[in-house]
């Protein structure tokens, strides 16, 4: 939907799961509902979004093992 190239900073954001219908939602407004529900901090770059974990929300949450 976005065309952009997703970049993981840290391996283990690729661990959690997300489920849900995006309609007509910009991919910032889908990036900050990423960041509320997970230790996510992004960069928008160009055509590029860098995924980072957030330090200050990481014991929050728990990632699932595989």
């Amino acid at each position: 939907i976005y065309n952009v190239k997703v970049i993981f900073e840290d391996e283990s954001l690729k661990t959690y799961r997300y489920n849900g219908r995006i309609q007509q939602l910009s991919l910032e407004q889908v990036l900050n509902a990423l960041a509320l529900t997970s230790p996510v901090r992004f960069v928008i770059d160009e055509s590029s979004v860098i995924l980072r974990e957030n330090p200050e929300t990481r014991s929050r949450y728990q990632t699932q093992q595989p």
